[in-house]
């Protein structure tokens, strides 16, 4: 059995509080799918095509949408204005277990109501230290949609 100092108890306590404030201020909300294992053997019907199988909810909640470091002026020209697909960042309680290639729709935007919509691709989770949420670093863009013939995949 581990015996806790008094220090590390409090600073058990105190992360919890912040988590917990930490998901009152997350004002966003995300829905994210995960489509098939690319890996399984692909399900076909009597006539020998391949059956679609749909995406799975993994996520559906509260989250806070942003901007990665210096994103807006780093490293852009003018056509990632014009809706070139960018990077972004999500914040998700912890309880959201996303892995890179999830989609992440924006379902609601408190601040920036043109996000409504968007859909991002998961890169991959922003690990840190005492973090009283999960970070999740997003590529796709605000300006063009799937829908609209335009790709979110990592590389293009």
């Amino acid at each position: 059995m581990v015996t806790m100092l008094p220090a590390h108890r409090q600073l058990q306590q105190a992360m919890a509080a912040l988590t917990a404030a930490r998901g009152e201020q997350m004002v966003d909300g995300c829905f994210v799918t995960r489509g098939p294992d690319p890996g399984q053997t692909p399900e076909l019907d009597a006539a020998g095509n391949v059956v679609a199988t749909p995406p799975v909810t993994v996520y559906d909640g509260p989250c806070t949408l942003f901007d990665p470091r210096g994103a807006q002026l780093a490293g852009r020209t003018a056509n990632d204005q014009a809706g070139v697909p960018n990077m972004r960042g999500v914040k998700l309680p912890h309880s959201a277990d996303l892995r890179p290639g999830d989609l992440l729709t924006v379902t609601a935007a408190a601040f920036s109501p043109g996000l409504v919509g968007d859909v991002f691709v998961v890169l991959g989770e922003e690990e840190r230290t005492y973090a009283t949420h999960r970070r999740y670093l997003l590529r796709g863009s605000s300006w063009l949609s799937p829908e609209a013939g335009a790709s979110t995949a990592p590389g293009s």
